[in-house]
């Protein structure tokens, strides 16, 4: 008998007790299996494993030797006491759940019929409720009263309760039209991909308005259009000048100023528009300063047209008003 397969036994299998087997307490080694489903034994086994891991090598030896003999003796009561358990333990365990399947059976079975006869006790008294609720356009109380006797298959319940399902629906899509509509209000004309996506829900909505299909063609035909413009721009201008991240000036404007200067070191840029597109180009207004012939620091405001990330035009501040 080895005190590491001892160890062994009781870190994996300790909760089962086959620990106590191996070393021939055959009394504990049943108790630790009966009760293994409580988790009792997990927790004993651990205690064992510590114990066992204290017990020096001969110490253990000598301990468990004479339980040894008498493990041998008796290994084969031992293997039949512990198919029995376990067959016992397969049983009892199918059975218990066999009877709670049954239970349960039964009991939807036994609620069933109370419904079942609570319906057919009831039925004139039930409909009456029911349609007196969809008459006051109670939908969502009809349709929960109604759900619990569908499966009675009555064509009268079934019927209300699809007039109400539907009234329900379609309150449900008028409210989302009425929100649609309410957003498409605070959205401007401009906004043309957010004016085409509230369009496409309306649509979906009520498939069969002519204003909503006039309008999603709209802003279609819109989208399209800019589109095409903006394909063409590029073709035209190049990709619009990017600002800096630094002081939000445009690299093509900062280099033209410094090949006009009188003093290009002296060029500093206060502000800068965003872009915006013109016939000749993209238009980048910008507030910018330098030292003139004599010294002094001069500040003006222009616009700047760029096409391939080059200055091409430059005019006075008040040629371009933007809104």
């Amino acid at each position: 008998m080895k005190k590491s397969t001892a160890l062994l036994l009781t870190l994996f299998l300790g909760w089962l007790g086959i620990h106590q087997f191996y070393l021939g307490n055959t009394l504990k080694g049943v108790l630790y299996l009966i009760f293994s489903w409580t988790g009792i034994p997990l927790i004993i086994s651990i205690i064992d494993l510590i114990r066992l891991s204290l017990i020096k090598p001969d110490e253990f030896q000598d301990k468990f030797k004479p339980a040894q003999k008498k493990q041998e003796k008796h290994n084969y009561i031992k293997v039949v006491i512990i198919i029995l358990i376990a067959v016992s333990l397969i049983i009892i365990g199918n059975s218990n759940l066999k009877k709670e399947k049954e239970e349960l059976a039964l009991k939807e079975a036994k609620e069933k019929q109370e419904k079942v006869d609570y319906f057919n006790n009831n039925k004139e008294h039930i409909i009456e409720i029911a349609q007196q609720a969809l008459v006051e356009e109670e939908y969502q109380t009809v349709i929960t009263q109604t759900s619990k006797y569908l499966a009675m298959g009555d064509s009268d319940i079934n019927s209300i309760h699809a007039k109400a399902n539907k009234k329900l629906l379609q309150i449900q899509r008028n409210q989302e039209i009425e929100q649609l509509v309410a957003e498409l209000k605070t959205v401007p004309a401009s906004e043309l991909q957010k004016n085409k996506n509230l369009y496409q829900k309306l649509l979906k909505l009520d498939p069969n308005n002519q204003k909503y299909q006039q309008k999603l063609s709209h802003y279609s035909q819109k989208i399209l259009e800019k589109h095409e413009k903006e394909q063409k721009q590029l073709m035209k201008f190049g990709l619009p000048p990017e600002p800096s991240a630094w002081d939000g000036s445009y690299t093509a404007i900062k280099e033209y100023l410094r090949t006009v200067a009188n003093d290009p070191d002296s060029i500093k840029i206060y502000a800068s528009t965003e872009v915006y597109t013109s016939e000749d180009g993209w238009l980048v207004g910008c507030d910018y300063g330098g030292k003139n012939a004599y010294g002094g620091m001069v500040r003006q405001s222009k616009w700047f047209v760029i096409v391939h990330n080059q200055v091409v035009q430059v005019h006075d501040i008040s040629k371009y008003k933007i809104k």
